[in-house]
């Protein structure tokens, strides 16, 4: 009889335990698909079809959901890939670079929850002070690891959590550009020479935010309102009405000018790809190395600032809503694809390149600068570990890449 009734305390046991992993597994399924904020408990009670009492009885809220599931899978999925990255780059393990090759061509669930997660993790506050906490611990390990300064190892975090990012929102042709990626990234790490660079110290510029192509006054007003209230509360959350308090206009003010959230959010995704041009292409045309060196620090430092927290934390945001909704994303696409003919036209202009070798590398290196003008921010959404970083190695490493492909010139601007 004994036995038999601690048979069946352990059968409760086990069937319980197995609840707690199905939900877990719902809940990473719902935000690697919804993202976190449409991510609810009734949302995950429904889709693991068990009731909301059952998740409630384990889980508070959202926010209790996403720190378990952090540290039960999310933190170790992070170290995870720091560490595949280490043996790539500083080892040349084959084996580690084809296991990056299939998360930046495919992201496993895990590596999209882990990206949607730390988008957006200013705005979750209980499971904020958990995940920061350990990212920037993951980081000082990262580096220790490497054993090479701050500035010549965060660039392969940076690449490597903005290239998961924006998977979704990049062209094919870019999504398929994860090798070179890579061979690019241990490229900069063993460049040697790049350590040897006096540090650079320029100040951070402030970084405006990006501009509805419409220059209609009201649709100004409306478009400034908008970038404030989805840069606090994302854009699930950024209702109409939230808008139009924002601007100090009528509600109806909103739908005269944009039909739709979506119709704003793909009016804006022109100048977000403008603005990375801006920043990330054409002031380094023809640079000398020390202007190119002083311009690409002072963009590093620029995009981790307080000044800029507004804009940093709007980059996440589009990049976030346009993974998540068909339109927004269509539109971030197209005008990626727009910016690779830009860019082509400034090779062939500026250095007479015109190749298909010339322009895969060319394209192989916009990816590059893209995905590090997302990772910068995401990565200090989550520590502020990354202010101390001095990014002149990273910069000079960058500055001998471009330089290798023919693509400096040799008169500074």
């Amino acid at each position: 009889m004994r036995a038999s009734l601690k048979q069946s305390k352990l059968t409760r046991a086990d069937k319980a335990e197995a609840i707690s992993k199905v939900l877990l597994a719902t809940a990473l399924k719902s935000i690697a698909t919804n993202g976190v904020d449409l991510t609810s408990i009734q949302s995950v009670a429904a889709d693991a079809q068990t009731s909301t009492g059952a998740v409630y009885s384990r889980y508070e809220s959202v926010d209790d959901l996403i720190s378990v599931l952090w540290e039960e899978k999310l933190d170790r999925h992070l170290a995870n890939l720091l560490e595949l990255v280490r043996l790539w780059c500083g080892h040349g393990n084959q084996t580690a670079k084809s296991a990056l090759i299939a998360e930046l061509s495919r992201p496993s669930l895990n590596s999209v929850a882990l990206v949607e997660v730390l988008a957006v993790v200013r705005r979750y506050p209980m499971y904020a002070e958990i995940v920061r906490g350990r990212v920037t611990a993951l980081l000082r390990h990262h580096i220790k690891e490497c054993a090479k300064p701050a500035g010549q190892s965060m660039p392969q975090v940076a690449v490597l959590l903005g290239a998961l990012l924006l998977h979704p929102v990049l062209p094919r042709t870019d999504q398929d550009s994860a090798e070179v990626l890579l061979d690019m990234l241990s490229e900069m790490f063993k460049n040697a020479s790049a350590l040897k660079v006096p540090s650079v110290k320029p100040k951070p510029y402030p970084i405006s935010l990006p501009r509805a192509e419409n220059n209609n006054g009201q649709v100004e007003q409306f478009s400034n309102a908008a970038f404030q209230v989805i840069a606090r509360t994302g854009f699930e959350k950024a209702s109409a009405n939230r808008i139009a308090r924002e601007a100090g206009k009528g509600f109806a003010g909103i739908y005269k000018e944009f039909g739709s959230k979506e119709d704003f959010m793909e009016d804006i995704t022109s100048s977000l790809v403008k603005q990375f041009v801006s920043l990330s292409i054409t002031p380094f045309v023809g640079a000398s190395k020390n202007k190119y060196l002083e311009m690409s620090v002072s963009n590093a430092k620029s995009l981790t600032c307080s000044e800029n927290r507004l804009m940093r934390y709007l980059r996440l945001e589009i990049i976030v809503a346009a993974r998540h909704h068909q339109r927004i994303k269509r539109s971030l696409k197209t005008n990626f694809e727009e910016s690779s003919k830009h860019l082509h036209m400034i090779i062939a202009k500026e250095f007479g390149m015109t190749s298909e070798r010339a322009i895969l590398d060319a394209d192989a290196l916009w990816v590059l600068l893209r995905v590090n003008g997302v990772g910068i921010p995401l990565i200090r959404s989550s520590s502020a570990y990354i202010d101390e970083i001095d990014w002149t190695p990273a910069s000079a490493a960058l500055y001998d890449l471009l330089k290798a492909r023919g693509f400096m010139a040799t008169k500074s601007k």
